[in-house]
């Protein structure tokens, strides 16, 4: 099947190149265009589609960026759950990734090291197949819910307790420290990769780790950092990410004391209200963290320490740093999380 430049149309919403309103890739218009000059026909996902012989896509998912990510169901294997219908979710790699052999490496590397993890707050990897048009893709658990931004911000009131923001926040704590003792570092930690689903009659809520830095290499790859093209989780990145300097599992919990700034005063802890990538950086270099007014001085200082520019005056742990932030929550006397005044 052959497609000309008309055939295809972007839609800015979802980021996402379509034919017919059905078939997806994962290269940008301008790709597709150079690509088409040089008579490549691009190999395009769609519902309905085998992939490595063992998977039929339903559907990309609605917050994947270039349509990497897939629902898909399995045939001629077991499903985990006989008795609930859980479909699985594919991660592609981009075509234009691809081609670098050194990145590839880099990333098959993270895939095969994140197969196997055990842990009730970590996205479950079930393997990594090989596709003969798509290349390598990871089929991984697919969670029903919400990511933490979307929990956070599409719920009345939209302003999370602090008790909820605990129940969200140790769970991940001990989530990264179970990653960081068998020597894995995140490294793209954001509200956009902890979803949140709610499980039980009494719904409670279980969140999860998901993505494992494999949307920092690939973006880190195709040159994602430019003014034009900041992403979400820029705000995020600690200050040796910023210098290329040593990464280790406080930078880990660097990323992590930010998301849980977010989810406490609605803002960021540092934000260039979109001047530039370069304007974020230096606030992330040198700027203090601004305290949150509605907290008291001991909320304020373990924030504080999460996000020291230095990692070696960071807490040892993540679970440390929430466990400081759990006692300078609580009010004297009482067991409940409260806020100042």
């Amino acid at each position: 099947m052959t497609f000309t430049v008309n055939d295809w149309q972007y839609d800015r919403n979802v980021n996402l190149l379509t034919c017919d309103s059905r078939r997806t890739t994962t290269m940008t218009p301008k790709e597709i265009i150079a690509a088409m000059m040089k008579g490549y026909v691009p190999q395009v996902l769609a519902p309905g589609k085998i992939i490595a012989d063992k998977f039929t896509l339903l559907a990309p998912f609605p917050n994947s960026r270039k349509g990497q990510v897939w629902k898909a169901e399995s045939f001629g294997l077991p499903m985990l759950a006989p008795d609930e219908y859980l479909p699985f979710a594919l991660k592609f790699v981009p075509d234009t990734v691809q081609d670098r052999r050194c990145t590839m490496a880099e990333i098959r590397r993270a895939y095969n090291r994140i197969i196997g993890l055990e842990h009730p707050n970590i996205c479950t990897v079930h393997a990594l197949e090989q596709d003969d048009q798509h290349g390598p893709v990871l089929v991984m658990e697919s969670i029903p819910g919400k990511t933490l931004w979307q929990y956070a911000h599409t719920r009345p009131p939209t302003k999370l307790e602090p008790a909820e923001i605990m129940q969200i926040l140790v769970p991940i704590a001990d989530a990264l420290d179970y990653l960081h003792s068998m020597g894995i570092i995140h490294r793209d930690i954001s509200h956009e990769h902890i979803m949140i689903k709610k499980y039980g009659r009494d719904l409670r809520l279980i969140p999860k780790l998901i993505d494992f830095s494999l949307a920092m290499r690939i973006q880190d790859s195709i040159g994602m950092t430019s003014t034009s093209k900041m992403m979400s989780t820029e705000w995020y990145k600690s200050p040796e990410q910023w210098l290329g300097t040593q990464l280790d599992a406080r930078t880990d919990q660097y990323m992590f004391g930010v998301a849980a700034y977010e989810l406490l005063a609605c803002a960021l802890p540092f934000d260039d209200n979109g001047e530039s990538i370069y304007a974020l950086k230096n606030l992330v270099l040198n700027a203090p963290m601004p305290p949150i007014a509605e907290f008291d001085d001991s909320v304020n200082a373990v924030l504080k320490k999460a996000l020291a520019k230095e990692g070696k005056d960071r807490f040892d742990s993540c679970r440390d740093f929430v466990d400081a932030l759990a006692e300078a929550l609580k009010q004297p006397g009482s067991d409940e999380f409260v806020k100042r005044g």
